[in-house]
């Protein structure tokens, strides 16, 4: 919707998570959210800033887990590519 439109690009303006639910991947959840939500409307765009240190922690955290996880998928993808001749002979 227009409502939520950004002049910055922002794809995300604020997280909030109340300290008893800290901890337990919400703010990454969020974080994906609003990544999925943004590639969705083909755009690009980044969270609001400045980021709290809380926020630089959670973006840092997020986007280790996202980086390993696809280099992760394309080590095993190789290992698999490299299994198929010695399945075929």
């Amino acid at each position: 919707s227009d409502l939520g439109q950004s002049p910055d690009d922002y794809n995300l303006a604020c997280i909030l998570t109340f300290p008893q639910y800290q901890r337990r991947g919400f703010g990454t959840l969020l974080i994906s959210l609003s990544y999925e939500l943004t590639k969705r409307e083909k755009k690009r765009g980044s969270p609001e800033k400045p980021l709290s240190d809380l926020g630089k922690l959670s973006y840092r955290s997020y986007w280790t887990w996202t980086l390993l996880s696809t280099l992760r998928d394309l080590h095993r993808a190789a290992d698999d590519d490299d299994d198929v001749p010695s399945r075929i002979s």
